[in-house]
Protein backbone atom coordinates (compact mmCIF):
# COMPACT_ATOMS: atom_id res chain seq x y z
CA UNK A 1 0.00 0.00 0.00
CA UNK A 2 1.32 3.42 -0.97
CA UNK A 3 1.72 5.90 1.89
CA UNK A 4 2.06 9.64 1.28
CA UNK A 5 3.35 12.54 3.34
CA UNK A 6 4.01 16.21 2.61
CA UNK A 7 7.62 17.35 2.95
CA UNK A 8 10.28 19.74 1.61
CA UNK A 9 13.36 18.88 -0.44
CA UNK A 10 16.47 19.75 1.53
CA UNK A 11 18.61 20.99 -1.35
CA UNK A 12 16.35 23.25 -3.37
CA UNK A 13 13.59 23.75 -0.75
CA UNK A 14 10.89 22.65 -3.19
CA UNK A 15 7.68 21.29 -1.75
CA UNK A 16 7.50 17.53 -1.97
CA UNK A 17 5.37 14.46 -1.53
CA UNK A 18 7.27 11.57 0.02
CA UNK A 19 6.07 8.11 -0.99
CA UNK A 20 6.54 4.84 0.85
CA UNK A 21 7.48 2.14 0.24
CA UNK A 22 10.59 3.08 -1.72
CA UNK A 23 9.90 0.55 -4.47
CA UNK A 24 10.77 0.73 -8.19
CA UNK A 25 7.52 -1.10 -9.00
CA UNK A 26 5.59 2.14 -8.32
CA UNK A 27 7.69 4.52 -10.43
CA UNK A 28 6.30 3.81 -13.91
CA UNK A 29 2.64 3.30 -12.88
CA UNK A 30 2.62 6.60 -10.99
CA UNK A 31 4.32 8.42 -13.86
CA UNK A 32 1.79 6.93 -16.31
CA UNK A 33 -1.08 8.02 -14.06
CA UNK A 34 0.28 11.57 -13.95
CA UNK A 35 0.82 11.64 -17.71
CA UNK A 36 -2.78 10.62 -18.33
CA UNK A 37 -4.39 12.66 -15.53
CA UNK A 38 -2.48 15.88 -16.22
CA UNK A 39 -2.18 15.49 -19.99
CA UNK A 40 1.55 15.68 -20.63
CA UNK A 41 3.72 13.69 -23.03
CA UNK A 42 5.71 10.81 -21.60
CA UNK A 43 8.86 12.40 -20.13
CA UNK A 44 12.41 11.24 -20.44
CA UNK A 45 13.39 9.02 -17.54
CA UNK A 46 16.98 9.42 -16.47
CA UNK A 47 18.69 6.37 -15.05
CA UNK A 48 20.80 7.56 -12.14
CA UNK A 49 23.45 5.53 -10.34
CA UNK A 50 20.98 4.28 -7.76
CA UNK A 51 17.54 5.09 -9.19
CA UNK A 52 15.46 7.11 -11.63
CA UNK A 53 14.50 10.75 -12.19
CA UNK A 54 11.83 12.29 -14.41
CA UNK A 55 10.98 15.97 -14.98
CA UNK A 56 7.53 16.95 -16.26
CA UNK A 57 5.01 19.78 -16.13
CA UNK A 58 1.74 19.82 -14.21
CA UNK A 59 -0.44 22.92 -14.61
CA UNK A 60 2.43 24.92 -16.10
CA UNK A 61 4.69 24.10 -13.14
CA UNK A 62 7.81 21.93 -13.16
CA UNK A 63 7.68 18.70 -11.17
CA UNK A 64 10.41 16.17 -10.46
CA UNK A 65 9.90 12.55 -9.54
CA UNK A 66 12.90 10.90 -7.91
CA UNK A 67 13.44 7.34 -6.79
CA UNK A 68 16.75 6.22 -5.35
CA UNK A 69 17.94 3.76 -2.75
CA UNK A 70 16.55 5.76 0.20
CA UNK A 71 13.95 8.16 -1.19
CA UNK A 72 10.87 8.16 -3.37
CA UNK A 73 9.55 11.68 -3.79
CA UNK A 74 7.80 14.07 -6.12
CA UNK A 75 8.92 17.70 -5.85
CA UNK A 76 7.00 20.77 -6.96
CA UNK A 77 7.88 24.42 -7.35
CA UNK A 78 4.31 25.54 -6.59
CA UNK A 79 2.43 24.68 -3.39
CA UNK A 80 -1.00 24.58 -5.05
CA UNK A 81 0.21 21.97 -7.53
CA UNK A 82 1.61 19.81 -4.73
CA UNK A 83 -1.74 20.11 -2.94
CA UNK A 84 -3.66 19.08 -6.06
CA UNK A 85 -1.42 16.07 -6.72
CA UNK A 86 -1.47 15.04 -3.05
CA UNK A 87 -5.29 15.14 -3.08
CA UNK A 88 -5.37 13.18 -6.35
CA UNK A 89 -3.07 10.43 -5.05
CA UNK A 90 -4.85 10.30 -1.68
CA UNK A 91 -8.22 9.77 -3.38
CA UNK A 92 -7.06 6.66 -5.28
CA UNK A 93 -7.93 3.22 -3.97
CA UNK A 94 -5.09 1.44 -2.11
CA UNK A 95 -4.67 -1.10 -4.92
CA UNK A 96 -4.94 1.41 -7.79
CA UNK A 97 -1.35 0.91 -8.94
CA UNK A 98 -1.57 -2.86 -8.68
CA UNK A 99 1.64 -3.28 -6.73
Amino acid sequence: MLRLSKDHCLGNKWLAIELEPVDTAYFLPILLHFSQAYHFAWPQIMDDIDGYTAFFMINHSVALMLLDTWTFSIAFGVEAVRGQVFADLSALSPDYFGV
